[in-house]
């Protein structure tokens, strides 16, 4: 999300927009006064209390960017997470990989298991079975305790000669408890996740990632936040309009 907010920065005076920052993580902590004097909202990423968002920020413009279901803003946008898991798919197996194992700090949520089944549906598709593909939900409330299960795990791997790490957090600990396990990569083990960081540049090797569009994100953002700012009706019964982004395969040496 600090990605796609510094694209909105960088291109206020482009878009007609001047946007403000708060950082929270959890809904409760948004404060009436923030909203005063302001268009419409976006709020971008997964809360706390997500629930609370309904009753909060009601009456003013509500765009949701990649974040939970539990509210119904005017707009969504999000990744094509299906997509995502496609193209992963698309990259093992133009990679040589037979036996692949999926790995996310997650729990079994909507985005997840989208990518899950986009990585299973080509998998499939090209020929393979799924039998023999593992999976490693590791549960990402505690940073340190998730690290400790990916390395315990990691070592249960045995068999599998790729992984698919459904976001990049657990790509990038696993690099590094590979490199530590002396596991070489990518000829013994392929690693590829779901978008990347600057941090993903600093591994042994650099992460091959499917990336999420920010930057067109934010495009589509600022064009609907105008939209949905200077229309003069609106309906309180209608849904939720959401669109989704295609991301794109960045192929660097993790596989």
């Amino acid at each position: 999300m600090q990605r796609f907010h510094k694209t909105l920065v960088e291109n206020e005076s482009l878009y007609g927009i001047c946007t403000h920052l708060k950082c929270i993580v959890d809904a409760n902590q948004i404060k009436a006064e923030w909203l005063e004097g302001m268009d419409g909202l976006i709020l971008g990423g997964y809360f706390e209390h997500s629930k609370a968002l309904e009753t909060l920020t009601k009456g003013i413009p509500r765009i949701g960017v990649i974040t939970s279901q539990d509210w119904t803003p005017d707009f969504a946008i999000d990744t094509d997470n299906r997509l995502a898991g496609e193209l992963a798919a698309i990259r093992l197996i133009e990679a040589g990989a037979k036996s692949p194992c999926l790995v996310a700090y997650a729990e079994h949520d909507s985005r997840h298991t989208l990518r899950k089944l986009g990585f299973q549906a080509k998998w499939v598709e090209s020929g393979r079975s799924l039998e023999k593909i593992k999976e490693y939900w590791i549960n990402p409330s505690n940073a340190y305790q998730r690290v400790v299960e990916l390395e315990r795990e990691a070592r249960t791997m045995q068999g599998c000669d790729s992984v698919f790490c459904l976001e990049k957090e657990s790509a990038i600990d696993l690099l590094d408890i590979l490199e530590h396990q002396s596991v070489k990569v990518p000829d013994s083990m392929k690693v590829i996740s779901v978008d990347g960081t600057f941090k993903g540049l600093k591994t042994k090797p650099n992460l091959t990632y499917v990336k999420q569009m920010f930057k067109d994100m934010a495009s589509i953002v600022a064009e609907k936040m105008r939209l949905l700012c200077t229309s003069d009706e609106k309906d309180p019964k209608s849904k939720t309009k959401k669109v989704l982004v295609a991301p794109h395969l960045i192929v660097r040496q993790s596989a």
